[in-house]
This record gives structure tokens, sequence and C-alpha cells, in this order.
């Protein structure tokens, strides 16, 4: 049985934020049983904001900063038992 983890679809990745509030969706993967979202000031930190364990595809990020620094998004998917997790960067826009 193939597992392959969750993509982001909205915002696209690379894009500029708007606000201080973002609201990410991303795919469903394939024998996907769990996410978890973090965002960072560091590539994979979670510093940020922290969905912990959530079962939905959406989550809304607060707290974000609103000065042009990049933020780090990572998305985690549990697949068959195995955490895989996908790398994002956005610019935070004012």
């Amino acid at each position: 049985i193939g597992a392959t983890g969750a993509v982001m679809q909205t915002p696209v990745p690379g894009s500029t934020l708007s606000g201080t509030t973002q609201v990410f969706n991303w795919s469903s993967g394939t024998n996907v049983t769990a996410y978890q979202l973090t965002v960072g000031s560091t590539y994979g930190g979670s510093d940020i904001y922290s969905s912990g364990s959530i079962n939905v595809q959406t989550a809304t990020a607060s707290n974000l900063p609103a000065n042009g620094s990049t933020v780090y998004v990572t998305l985690y998917s549990l697949c068959a038992g195995q955490l895989v997790h996908s790398y994002y960067s956005y610019v935070s826009g004012p």
C-alpha cells in the first residue's frame, strides 16, 4: 500500500502572506491519518505557530510577523505509521 504526504495548496508556496493571520490548506495525501502544521522563524521551526495533531486539511495560523521576513512552514503527515514532512517558505506581508 502506497503512502504519500500532503502537499500545500494555498497559499501558494513562496508567495507573500497578507496580515498576521493566514489560513493554510493542503491536499489529503494517501493513507494519511493525521497532520500537523508548524510555522517558524527558522527552517523547520515552530516558534510562531503549531497546530498540534489534527485530522483536517486546513489550519489557521495566527501571530504571524508582518515585517517582510521569511517564515518557514512545515507540513507533517502521518502516513501508514510514518511521519512525512514537507517544507515551505513564505514572505510575511504587511
